[in-house]
């Protein structure tokens, strides 16, 4: 706890796998930052305003609903109308989505649905939140529908007109919809088959308008927030492709996605971060044992004697240690053979414990520098964006094992101007 105090900020970063894995410690919890990629598919994924079969490359390609849920799961972040929203000329709370219907029959007029698409940045981790709301109105298109309708099916009367023929008795079996009161309203003949599909149409499309109004809303959230936006043409799609070479699926993307994972146990991190310190260099498989496994236990002789650490209770789902805290047990003194070896050990740690200079200097890049940590996090986010060969001929260039390992800041930014001119080149 000591060393999570006096160090409000230390970070680590490290290769696992295909995976870039930065860990940022401050007082309230860490960050774990895991780059992966993800694989929209045309079709079902991504949109284009053309019809199948008729793409050209430059055709404008967008993530559908379904493609920016699968984009924003994979940041860890949240895309969902949310049950209750404030009315924005009121401020009091209702419902999400709000549904207008008829009162007599029920059929849903229109519906007004909020959605709320929340990410983190992928450099500096902070939330970046878009709130959108979308109004559904099938009613419009049911007044569109009959306006395509010529006379004497449909017409256009005014306020004082349709009351003149009401008194008449000559609008029996037909529906009135405002187009714009009082001056155009549209009658309507029910007894016509072009006016009985318009509202059979009308009448489908409010069974659905509560989904089709969610769905807009999420997407609407996703291409207003600025971390999920994307666009792309038709021509830099990959098409899948089988062993002969030959079209076998639909074309996709990959798209990289970085995602943040809170944590807030202190007492498993500074486990971690003292781990980490003693690694070496090529010590990759002790890497990942440690993050796929942060419950590892510290032996009894690295564990802090500290009053404060010493009371603190552990959390229930971590894996204690037999012997955390070596003291005498005073009903155990009457056995006629003692056991002075865990005393005699506690006198042996304890001199080790306080030493000042306890902690080597990390062989995993703990940047010490703030500008140094900051050049080091974009050059892990170019690697991301490079494949594995190019990145090792930049490497082998400027004589670089490992970017962590660099503790000069210029040698750094020389590495990220080479990554940066190997992506503009092309070389993914």
């Amino acid at each position: 706890m000591s060393n999570t105090t006096q160090t409000p900020m230390r970070k680590a970063l490290m290769t696992l796998g295909d995976e870039h894995v930065a860990v940022r410690l401050d007082d309230a919890g860490f960050l774990r930052r895991v780059t992966r990629k993800v694989r929209l598919q045309y079709g079902t994924e991504l949109y284009c305003a053309a019809r199948p079969g008729s793409e050209t490359v430059t055709e404008k390609v967008a993530p559908y609903q379904p493609g920016y849920m699968k984009l924003v799961a994979a940041m860890g972040g949240q895309l969902v109308c949310p049950p209750t929203v404030r009315d924005p000329e009121t401020g009091a709370p209702r419902a999400n989505p709000l549904v207008e219907a008829h009162p007599d029959t029920g059929i849903i007029r229109r519906v007004t649905a909020t959605a709320v698409c929340a990410v983190r940045n992928p450099m500096t981790g902070e939330p970046v939140v878009s709130v959108q709301t979308i109004v559904y109105d099938s009613e419009h298109v049911l007044r569109q529908a009959l306006m395509k309708i010529a006379d004497p099916a449909v017409q256009i009367m005014s306020a004082e007109e349709v009351a003149e023929e009401r008194a008449a008795g000559n609008l029996k079996g037909h529906a009135i919809l405002p187009l714009a009161p009082p001056y155009a309203m549209i009658v309507a003949n029910m007894k016509m088959d072009s006016v009985r599909n318009a509202w059979s149409t009308f009448m489908n499309q409010s069974a659905t308008a509560r989904q089709r109004a969610c769905s807009k809303a999420e997407r609407l959230a996703a291409d207003h927030n600025p971390v999920t936006r994307m666009t792309l043409s038709f021509g830099q799609l990959t098409p899948e492709l089988d062993a002969q070479g030959n079209v076998c699926g639909p074309s996709y993307t990959d798209v990289t996605a970085v995602a943040w994972v809170e944590q807030h146990d202190h007492g498993a991190m500074t486990r971690l971060i003292e781990q980490l310190s003693r690694l070496g260099e090529g010590a990759v498989a002790d890497q990942a044992q440690l993050l796929t496994a942060p419950t590892i236990d510290v032996s009894v002789d690295e564990v802090e004697d500290d009053e404060d650490v010493a009371d603190v209770t552990p959390a229930p789902h971590r894996v204690q240690p037999t012997q955390r805290r070596v003291e005498p047990v005073p009903e155990r003194t009457a056995h006629p053979e003692p056991k002075p070896a865990p005393a005699q050990r506690t006198q042996q740690t304890r001199p080790v414990q306080a030493e000042p200079d306890r902690h080597p200097a990390p062989a995993l890049a703990l940047a010490p520098s703030p500008e140094l940590d900051r050049v080091l996090s974009r050059v892990v986010d170019l690697e991301a964006e490079l494949s594995s060969p190019v990145v090792a001929e930049v490497r082998a260039g400027l004589g670089i094992d490992s970017p962590e390992a660099v503790t000069d800041v210029d040698t750094l930014r020389t590495y990220q101007g080479a990554l940066a001119k190997a992506l503009n080149g092309g070389g993914r």
